[in-house]
């Protein structure tokens, strides 16, 4: 099942699923997330409820908007930190911009420490004016200080 959710083949992910015994598991979705298989990781909730905040990460990680949007809209994610720290550090404004607008909690010095790591100094403009109290660890304040 893994590679099938890795690869997107949902036809036969159905298929395994409605003729062998094996269940579906968190890393098929986390597999699938992070590929960017938006009707496989849909078709995984709505058929297993599997869903992980890690499958959030990757997806925001590797700028799978609508995989992020999907399952923070309609499943039961607790947690978007991964998810905020990971669009900062590969550099996707547009998931940051949808998580700040769409999510209430608040993001660990993680999101300000992998924009730093990056060097992207718009990243950080915006996170500093838009999110003030999350706050740079020193590890964020020691890669700043060598841009």
């Amino acid at each position: 099942m893994a590679c099938a959710a890795s690869e997107g083949h949902l036809p036969v992910l159905q298929w395994l699923h409605a003729n062998r015994s094996e269940e579906c598991r968190t890393e098929d979705m986390l597999l699938a997330a992070k590929n960017g298989h938006h009707d496989v990781v849909r078709w995984l909730h709505e058929h297993t409820g599997v869903v992980t905040d890690r499958a959030v990460a990757e997806a925001a990680r590797n700028g799978h908007f609508d995989v992020v949007q999907w399952l923070c809209t309609h499943t039961t994610v607790e947690s978007t930190d991964g998810a905020m720290s990971n669009a900062a550090y590969s550099e996707h404004i547009d998931i940051v911009l949808w998580l700040h607008e769409n999510r209430s909690e608040r993001y660990s010095t993680m999101v300000m420490d992998a924009a730093s790591l990056r060097g992207n100094l718009t990243m950080l403009k915006w996170l500093r004016a838009n999110r003030p109290n999350e706050g740079y660890s020193t590890l964020g304040i020691s890669l700043l200080s060598k841009l």
